[in-house]
C-alpha cells in the first residue's frame, strides 16, 4: 500500500489518512490547507502504467455536475505519481448501510434509493456522448449525511463509443457486473441498469447477487428475495428479473423504461402521507396534539407533556430511519434509538 500519510501535495492538500483501496489505485483522506476542506485524494498504485485510464475518468467526472455525482477537484502528476482530488463524501456506503440494518432494506426504502440512483444515471446516460458506470455496486454508492445517495468512484466509466470487434475485455464486479463485460460484448446503458437491478437485489435479500458469468454457465436462476423479505411484492420482483436478464436486448432498454417497471414516477419518492384525525388529545393532558416533523415523518406531540402519538404508518417511517442512522457510541436497544429520533 501507498504510505503518504502526513505528506503534502502541490503544496496545499495535506494527507491525513487512509480511506481504500481498488486494483489501480489507493484513495486517502486529505485536507486543503488554504480552505480546510476535507478531500478525497485517489493515487495511482505504483506499478501501473495505465494512467490514462486514472486521468480519462478525470476528465469524464470533471465534466459533470449533478447532485448525485461526487465532484473531482484536481488532477496532477507529482513525484513519478499521479493523482486526483475529489469531494469528500461523508457518510456510509451502500454496503454498510445494510450491514447495520437488523434485516434486509425494506421494499419502500429500496425504492427511494433507487429512484435517486435512476436520477444519477438517466444524466449520466442523457450525455452526448453516453456516460457508462460500469461499476455500479453497494461499495461505490455513498449516503451522505443527509441522506442523499452519490456516487463516488468512476474507475471504469467510459464515454460510449463503438469498440472494435464488438468486444471488451472483462471488467467490473463480481455479482453486479452484466454479461457483456465478461468479454461478451460491450457495455451500454442497459449494463448499468443490470447493476442498478443487482444492488436492489442484494438490498432486499442482503445476499450478493449471483454472477452473471455463473448464470450463464450453470443455467441457475435468480435467487428470489420474497421469501427472506415479504415486504418484496410481485412487481417489483418482476422488474428485478427483467433488469437482471443476461441478455441485454431483453432487459429494460433505459431508466426511463425501469421507471415504469417499478412504479416510480420522475423526481424524488415522497413518503405516503399518513391520514389522521383531524384533532387528537393528549391522554394525560387532554390537550390537542401539534404535529411536529422529527426525521423527516410528521407526528404528533404534546406541547405540554412533551408525549408523542404514533400510528402504525409513522412507526414503520421512524424504524425505517432507524435501520440506516448512524451507530451509537453506546449499544441501545431499538425503542432507546427510536426514542433518541424522536427527540431529534
Amino acid at each position: 500500500m501507498i504510505d503518504l500519510v502526513g505528506k503534502t501535495l502541490q503544496g496545499r492538500y495535506k494527507i491525513e489518512r487512509f480511506l481504500g483501496q481498488g486494483g489501480m489505485s489507493t484513495v486517502f483522506l486529505g485536507e486543503h490547507l488554504r480552505l480546510g476542506r476535507k478531500l478525497a485524494i485517489k493515487a495511482l498504485a505504483p506499478g501501473v502504467t495505465n494512467v490514462r485510464q486514472l486521468e480519462a475518468e478525470a476528465r469524464i467526472m470533471a465534466s459533470l455536475s449533478h447532485p448525485g455525482l461526487a465532484l473531482v477537484l484536481d488532477f496532477f502528476d507529482e513525484s513519478g505519481r499521479t493523482y486526483m482530488v475529489m469531494e469528500f463524501v461523508s457518510g456510509r456506503d451502500l454496503e454498510q448501510v445494510a450491514k447495520l440494518a437488523p434485516k434486509p432494506l425494506s421494499q419502500r426504502r429500496v425504492l427511494e434509493f433507487a429512484d435517486q440512483l435512476l436520477d444519477a444515471l438517466e444524466y449520466l446516460h442523457g450525455q452526448e456522448p453516453p456516460v457508462i458506470v460500469r461499476d455500479l455496486k453497494p461499495g461505490n454508492v455513498m449516503m451522505d449525511e443527509g441522506g442523499r445517495l452519490r456516487l463516488i468512484d468512476f474507475g471504469l466509466a467510459k464515454r460510449l463509443a463503438p469498440v472494435p470487434g464488438g468486444i471488451e475485455l472483462g471488467m467490473g464486479s463480481i455479482g453486479y457486473a452484466p454479461i457483456e463485460q465478461y468479454g461478451r460484448g460491450v457495455a451500454d446503458q442497459r449494463s448499468d441498469l443490470y447493476a442498478l437491478g443487482a444492488i436492489m437485489l442484494f438490498l432486499l435479500s442482503d445476499q450478493v447477487p449471483p454472477d452473471a458469468a455463473a448464470r450463464l454457465k450453470e443455467k441457475a436462476p435468480l435467487p428470489d428475495p420474497r421469501p427472506l423479505n415479504d415486504s418484496v411484492s410481485d412487481t417489483v420482483w418482476t422488474a428485478l428479473q427483467a433488469m437482471l436478464e443476461l441478455e441485454p436486448a431483453r432487459r429494460p432498454q433505459s431508466a426511463a423504461e425501469v421507471r415504469q417497471l417499478l412504479g416510480l414516477v420522475p423526481g424524488p419518492v415522497e413518503p405516503t402521507p399518513v391520514e389522521k384525525p383531524a384533532t387528537r388529545l393528549c391522554p394525560v393532558c387532554q390537550l390537542p396534539l401539534q404535529t411536529a416533523p422529527k426525521q423527516k415523518v410528521e407526528i404528533d406531540c404534546c406541547p405540554q407533556c412533551g408525549g408523542v402519538w404514533l400510528d402504525r404508518g409513522e412507526l414503520e417511517q421512524l424504524a425505517e430511519v432507524a435501520q440506516v442512522y448512524p451507530e451509537p457510541k453506546k449499544k441501545r436497544t431499538f425503542w432507546e434509538q427510536l426514542t433518541a429520533l424522536i427527540k431529534g
